[in-house]
Order: C-alpha cells, then sequence, then structure tokens
C-alpha cells in the first residue's frame, strides 16, 4: 500500500485559520446596538450606571439597591391572559423587566443588556409542589463567569437555555407566590421583605427538585419573539389555595397599563420619540393586547427564547452621543453576581434543608449530572397532555407519568386542553376580544 502524502502545507493553515475564526465568531457576545442603547441610555442613566462591558457592549445596572438585590425581586408576579407580569415601584423597571436581558457578571453584580423587543418578562420558569422559581434569560451567546457555569462547562454554541444555571433562579413557597394576590399594589408587595424566598445555600436542592416549564408563547404582533408563559393556572390556583372563579375574575380584569412600571410612563414617551415606537401599539392606547399563542415547536422557541432584537429597528432611530466608559476591573455593583439575597426576602433554614444542603453532590463528583440528554435537547411532551408534574407533582416512581391537564373555565375543571398547533410559523390574525381560558402550559424535568 502506498502511503498517502502529505497535506499540503498551506491548506492545513488554511484550515486551521477558518477553525479559528468560527470559534472566535461564535463565542463573541451579540451587543445590543448603539440605537438600541440610546433609546433607554438617557433615561436610565439618573438611576444607575452605564459601563462598555467586554464585548457586550453599553450595559446598565442600577445604583439605588440594597445589598443582595438582583433583578426581579423587588416586587410581585401579576398572572394575566398574557402571561406573567412583574410589578415594581422601581422606576426603571418598565425598562429592563420587558425589553433586553439580565445577566450575571464576575465584576459588576447582574447587568442589563438593551433590546427593543417587548415582553411581558423575560425569564425561565421551574416549579414544585412547595417551589415556584423563576430566572432572568441572559442574551444571545451569553458566555457565563465561573460561579455560573453549566454542568459540563461552556463552550461557543451552547445553547443560552442550557446557561440558565443554578444560581441564576429564585424559588418562592409556591403557597406565597402571589404577593397581595387581587390587591392594589403596595410597597410591602415586594419578595425583597416577604421572608417566602429560599435561600440562597438552599437553592440548588430546590433546582434539582423542580421541573422546568416550556409553555412557550408568542404575541401576534411579534411572531418570532417567544417568552414562557408561567406556572400554569390550574396548578397555581391549587397550591396557592386560591377559588377557581375567583382567580378568573381577577386575571380577566387585569388591565396591563393600570400595573405598575409595564409600559413607560407617559412624561418618558413625550420626550423619546423611539421608544414610542417599541411600545405595542395596544399598549400604547391603553387598549387590551391579543392574547398569545401557543409556540408551534418547543425547541425552536427554547432555542430562541426572549430574544432581544426581533422587533424591527424603529424608523429614526435616535444615535448614541454619550460616551460610555469601559467597565473597570474593580467590582462596582451592590448586586453580588454569585446569587444573594436581601436579608428580609428568605425564608430560615431548618434543619432538615441544613442536612439537604450537605448532601448535595460536589461538582464533578458521580452524582452531578445532567438529565442524559444533549445540551439543548428537550423532552418531547404530546400535544393536548401534560406530564403529571404539570399539576405540581412529582412523577411516581421517578418515571413520567401523562395525564391531561385540567382546563380552568369559569370554576369547572374536566374540559380537554386545545391540542398544540401543527409545526408551522404562528399566525398574525386579529386579536382576540373574547376572554378565553388560560393558556394551558407544558412541563419538561431535568433542564
Amino acid at each position: 500500500m502506498k502511503p498517502r502524502p502529505l497535506p499540503n502545507p498551506l491548506r492545513v493553515f488554511a484550515a486551521l485559520g477558518l477553525a479559528l475564526v468560527l470559534v472566535i465568531g461564535l463565542s463573541l457576545p451579540v451587543q445590543a446596538s448603539t440605537e438600541d442603547v440610546a433609546m433607554f441610555h438617557d433615561e436610565l442613566a439618573q438611576y444607575g450606571q452605564w459601563v462598555d462591558y467586554e464585548n457586550y457592549g453599553p450595559v446598565w445596572s442600577p445604583n439605588q439597591v440594597e445589598e443582595g438585590w438582583r433583578p426581579y425581586t423587588n416586587g410581585r408576579w401579576v398572572p394575566s391572559e398574557q402571561g406573567y407580569l412583574f410589578e415594581s415601584q422601581e422606576p426603571w423597571s418598565w425598562a429592563t423587566y420587558h425589553y433586553g436581558n439580565w445577566m450575571p457578571t464576575q465584576n459588576h453584580g447582574w447587568v442589563w443588556s438593551p433590546g427593543r423587543t417587548w415582553y411581558p418578562h423575560t425569564v425561565s420558569w421551574r416549579t414544585s409542589e412547595e417551589y415556584v422559581g423563576w430566572a432572568p434569560v441572559p442574551p444571545p451567546n451569553y458566555v457565563p463567569p465561573p460561579a455560573y457555569s453549566p454542568p459540563g462547562g461552556y463552550y461557543p454554541g451552547r445553547p443560552v437555555a442550557d446557561l440558565i444555571t443554578a444560581p441564576f433562579f429564585i424559588f418562592a413557597r409556591a403557597a406565597s407566590f402571589l404577593l397581595g394576590f387581587g390587591q392594589p399594589f403596595a410597597s410591602g408587595y415586594s419578595y425583597n421583605n416577604c421572608g417566602c424566598l429560599a435561600p440562597p445555600a438552599f437553592v440548588p436542592v430546590c433546582y434539582r427538585r423542580t421541573l422546568f416549564l416550556n409553555n412557550f408563547f408568542v404575541n401576534p404582533f411579534y411572531p418570532r419573539a417567544f417568552f414562557a408563559f408561567g406556572p400554569p393556572f390550574p396548578w397555581i390556583t391549587r397550591v396557592a389555595r386560591i377559588n377557581t372563579v375567583t382567580f378568573n375574575n381577577v386575571v380577566r380584569d387585569v388591565r396591563l397599563n393600570q400595573i405598575h412600571n409595564v409600559v413607560p410612563p407617559a412624561g418618558v414617551l413625550d420626550r423619546r420619540a423611539g421608544l414610542r415606537q417599541i411600545v405595542p401599539e395596544a399598549l400604547a392606547h391603553g387598549k387590551p393586547l391579543p392574547v398569545p399563542k401557543q409556540a408551534p415547536d418547543v425547541k425552536v422557541a427554547q432555542a430562541n427564547l426572549a430574544r432581544p432584537n426581533v422587533a424591527a429597528l424603529p424608523k429614526d432611530a435616535p444615535r448614541l452621543t454619550a460616551q460610555v466608559p469601559k467597565a473597570s476591573s474593580g467590582m462596582t455593583s451592590r448586586g453580588r453576581a454569585a446569587g444573594g439575597l436581601p436579608p428580609q426576602a428568605a425564608h430560615e433554614l431548618t434543619p432538615q434543608m441544613s442536612r439537604e444542603i450537605k448532601s448535595l453532590p460536589q461538582a464533578g463528583s458521580p452524582g452531578m449530572k445532567t438529565e442524559g440528554r444533549k445540551p439543548g435537547q428537550s423532552k418531547s411532551v404530546k400535544a393536548g397532555k401534560a406530564p403529571e408534574a404539570a399539576q405540581g407533582r412529582p412523577p411516581a416512581g421517578g418515571k413520567t407519568q401523562t395525564r391531561r391537564a385540567p382546563e380552568v373555565r369559569g370554576g369547572k375543571e374536566g374540559q380537554r386542553p386545545p391540542a398544540m398547533a401543527p409545526k408551522a410559523a404562528p399566525a398574525t390574525g386579529p386579536a382576540r376580544t373574547k376572554p378565553r381560558a388560560q393558556p394551558k402550559g407544558q412541563q419538561q424535568k431535568g433542564q
């Protein structure tokens, strides 16, 4: 047999160079456009600090917050037909909880990267019989700091959903999840002082015991802007012990423009023509939003969850004229990158909880593994059915059991939920004017 000729050295170097370019290109985080930054810059500058952070471009973090602050804690969740909305008295929350993405950093705590697509929220969800958990969805191509690195480590191109690890999450006791449900908002309705959140040390235990919610939806006005609806209504009424009829009536009467900081203040819209163009038209005129549609493909939705720039760039979008300083290497934020909480937010650790924390497998040990799926791979659930865990109960014997998820309609249960739409792009039909039953969620384990 004749020996193979050695490859041309020029071809080898060319191939290596191309591979290097591809790897570097994939690893570069997606920056917010300067127009996106310009739309929010001046309004948020009075409440925090803008810095040019690594390869992400300009990002923002608040400076008038207490030690241990993190996003989506100073306020409460409000269920609506459009999804769960985070109601907060933070004067900048109209921007940072509905546009762009939050991410934890090594030296600057939690920072917000701007975007121009409006969402009811930009979080991922997990639930169990005891806890409801939520976590900010980071920007596309987010590169996690060591404290947030996923099992198996980070590699360029790894799906963002795989990067939402345990330290991202906030877990509230399920029975206390809906603070002041049906009552007008007050400053006391805040997870920061509820005493109902899992202490940071117990979060890894909660994470391993909860199931990932994959009830993804899209709004008709942004048919490619996917978001996770949140805890299914039949389940939350049961664990929170809320009368079904009362729950439905309250949800049906929710008006988004009456919830604190869901819509930019009138003064802000008067000053910022660009912002006026990225507020959904119905919201800007105080009208109900159309009911969101269930995402036809779970995998596609999960891979594109809470993308910041789905909406088109506004015409005559402003240009960034302010000078944004480069981020320094020192710790400048009061938010903690490794997952802290304000002292009044968490409940006490019981002796049993302490034992469970000690029994957690250490990183790299045989017990520290994923649920047996390739990165980004979703566990499929048949349309019209949900696993038993969708009702808030873990599967018996460790096996997934399916049962129909009861639909809540006027206080009655038993109607079959609608089947999932075929795998096609969601239609952008007219808004529904007749109130419908709450969207049904699906759950999957081990994300």
